[in-house]
């Protein structure tokens, strides 16, 4: 073998992926526990989850398996070298219809098409939603979110970062337990009852923001960051 074919054959080797796919059947649920790499989330009309796998260079021994248990699907992303954390990009093809429950260590997250509920921690990294979100409960350890569709209430714990949330629906109750970061809501409507506890910083608010009983309310605590809700009616 020369030199050329050897690399070709280790180049092959590192871009190498595996897969995993179980049919959905009485499950609820989609959780994904990831290590490090981006992780792209796509909702398709059909009754499997399947899991692919794409290993970094030196983590080819890792593994995408797919498991129902109780009524979870479980998609695990292991084998990382001596033990350790695996590192691959991860593609999971899901129903729009399962609620989804992610945990990465580090990495970006983008679902799309998601029509469930979301809960989602990031220890580092960025996260981008699209869909139709009934309810979404988001923490993020360091990093940044843009979540659009949300159609119902929201809980975002940040760390350190900033998110973004677009509302498509009038009426929503936002938690928020903010350490260090900036959060803009968008949302469609003229008045919002917001009680954000705010030590650090300032709140923007294009809306009427001190419209007790309105139907979308914002509060919870900010130490230290900007909170801006606006609205998205012309």
């Amino acid at each position: 073998m020369n030199l050329f074919t050897a690399l070709i054959l280790c180049a092959i080797g590192a871009s190498s992926s595996t897969e995993s796919q179980v049919s959905v059947g009485k499950a609820q649920r989609l959780v994904v526990s990831s290590g490090e790499g981006d992780i792209h989330v796509r909702a398709v009309r059909d009754n499997k989850v399947k899991v692919v796998a794409h290993p970094y260079p030196g983590n080819e021994q890792c593994t995408a398996t797919a498991k129902i248990e109780n009524k979870d699907v479980v998609v695990r992303i292991e084998g990382g070298p001596m033990g350790g954390t695996c590192h691959a990009d991860v593609d999971v093809f899901m129903p729009a219809s399962l609620e989804l429950n992610l945990k990465a260590v580090h990495g970006t997250l983008y679902a799309s098409g998601v029509h469930a509920n979301v809960t989602l921690h990031i220890e580092q990294g960025n996260v981008v939603l699209g869909g139709k979100i009934p309810v979404l409960d988001a923490t993020l350890d360091n990093g940044s979110m843009s979540a659009n569709g949300l159609m119902g209430d929201a809980t975002v714990t940040l760390n350190g970062g900033n998110a973004q949330l677009w509302f498509e629906a009038p009426r929503a109750h936002v938690q928020l337990d903010v350490k260090r970061g900036n959060i803009t809501v968008t949302a469609p409507v003229s008045a919002a009852n917001i009680q954000a506890n705010l030590m650090r910083g300032q709140i923007n608010a294009s809306v009427d923001s001190a419209a007790a009983g309105a139907a979308f309310s914002v509060d919870g605590t900010i130490e230290q960051g900007n909170l801006t809700v606006r609205s998205s009616k012309k």
